[in-house]
């Protein structure tokens, strides 16, 4: 964050670092799987989202799920080899990557 000079990405920066604390914390006070599940999707979009505004200095896989809802779901991986986050080992392979960031 020290280095976001600029006041519109140090701005943009603070948004989305709010919603990924959001997510995160709504995550860990949760103990429904739906509802742990309804908050990865936010967390996964928010870090998405400063990835491509601010990049990454590593490979990482944008995944995506279609079994998640009636859109589907997404997520990122720093791993090549699908590991569905949504459904566990009923559906651990299932999903794609549709492309990588880096």
């Amino acid at each position: 964050m020290k280095e976001l000079k600029e006041k519109e990405a140090h701005k943009r920066w603070m948004n989305i670092h709010k919603k990924l604390k959001t997510a995160s914390d709504a995550i860990a006070n949760s103990t429904e799987l739906k509802e742990q599940r309804d908050h990865f999707d936010e967390l996964s979009d928010n870090m998405t989202l400063g990835i491509q505004s601010f990049g990454i200095n590593k490979k990482v896989y944008y995944q995506y799920c279609p079994m998640k809802n009636e859109n589907g779901a997404y997520w990122l991986s720093v791993e090549r080899k699908i590991k569905n986050p949504y459904f566990g080992e009923a559906m651990l392979k299932c999903g794609e990557i549709i492309h990588t960031l880096d």
